[in-house]
């Protein structure tokens, strides 16, 4: 198994974006400028980071085959399942780990956006729960659920 260490952040798209923060030590860094008001949490910093896709990035390594990508983000995960269009098309990518919540009021994603993305590129979603995985079997708005839920995407193959 390798890891690899990088000074980078995945998106959709190569270039520079604006990463935002509350401090120096902060674990809900966003590449965007969230609305924590009601948490009393301000998102008053920033700096420039480098962003690459999952597409782009696996192609400079050399990496032919992920066995378990997981995307924890800050309400970015749509835009890192975009930017690896074509590794999850041709099927290198087997198992995508997710968090949806929150963060998707300030990306402004609805679950159906990563419903219809997975079912495009044929993989089957599963809701990760205390005792295990339960399949989703098709799209509902009930699943419009803002609170921190951690979904497995397989892949399903033809």
């Amino acid at each position: 198994t390798e890891i690899y260490y990088n000074s980078c952040g995945l998106s959709d798209k190569e270039g520079i974006s604006d990463i935002y923060f509350n401090n120096d030590t902060s674990i809900i860094a966003s590449l965007y400028k969230r609305q924590l008001d009601h948490f009393d949490i301000d998102f008053n910093r920033h700096a420039s980071i480098r962003t690459t896709t999952m597409d782009s990035y696996c192609e400079e390594n050399h990496i032919n085959k992920v066995d378990l990508l997981k995307i924890v983000v800050e309400g970015s995960e749509y835009n890192v399942l975009l930017g690896a269009g074509k590794m999850m098309s041709e099927g290198r990518i087997q198992m995508i780990q997710f968090g949806f919540g929150g963060t998707a009021i300030d990306s402004r994603h609805f679950f159906r956006d990563y419903w219809n993305l997975f079912r495009l590129y044929k993989y089957d979603v599963y809701r990760i729960m205390k005792d295990g995985l339960i399949r989703m079997e098709h799209y509902d708005e009930g699943f419009e659920l803002y609170h921190y839920i951690n979904f497995l995407a397989v892949y399903a193959g033809e």
